[in-house]
């Protein structure tokens, strides 16, 4: 994506590049299962809402209340409920290992002059110093490990 910035009164133009985008053109995006990619999103989006409207995974309540969105939201995209019950454990084992669905801030890299990196990976676990996490429903390719291979380069750590 190309943005323009104004210095001392003159525009310049500056290319800015994801991290995806430079795993896509180094090593090509990988074609994933539909319904795999599907439940990611879903599961993402949920993850990640339910920790801003909720920021409260340590009552069982809140934990059902997730479930209830998370499997509302499968059966409306058509996913079976062997996709829900994968979500369910899936959020369970984050939560058991501290991991909640913060986001974090995207960092921007200078590569070279009027070239930028941004990065985003999915979540992030606010420690010292923070984990940053990649969310990934099918095993992890050629493009997912070079994507956080950029990831890590951009937040000078491992991802």
């Amino acid at each position: 994506m190309a943005e323009a910035i104004i210095d001392e009164g003159e525009w310049i133009k500056i290319k800015s590049l994801s991290a995806s985008e430079v795993a896509s053109l180094l090593v090509g995006k990988p074609n994933g299962n539909e319904e795999m990619c599907k439940f990611g999103e879903i599961f993402h989006e949920r993850f990640t809402y339910h920790e801003y409207q909720q920021d409260n995974w340590i009552t069982r309540y809140g934990f059902k209340k997730f479930c209830r969105r998370l499997a509302a939201a499968c059966r409306e995209a058509g996913l079976s409920e062997k996709w829900i019950r994968y979500g369910i454990r899936l959020a369970a084992a984050f939560i058991a290992a501290g991991v909640e669905g913060r986001t974090p801030p995207t960092e921007h890299v200078e590569l070279d002059e009027g070239v930028m990196l941004h990065a985003k990976p999915d979540l992030v676990v606010l420690s010292y110093p923070p984990r940053y996490i990649e969310l990934k429903t099918q095993p992890a390719t050629d493009y997912d490990r070079l994507q956080c291979a950029i990831f890590g380069l951009a937040l000078k750590t491992e991802i």
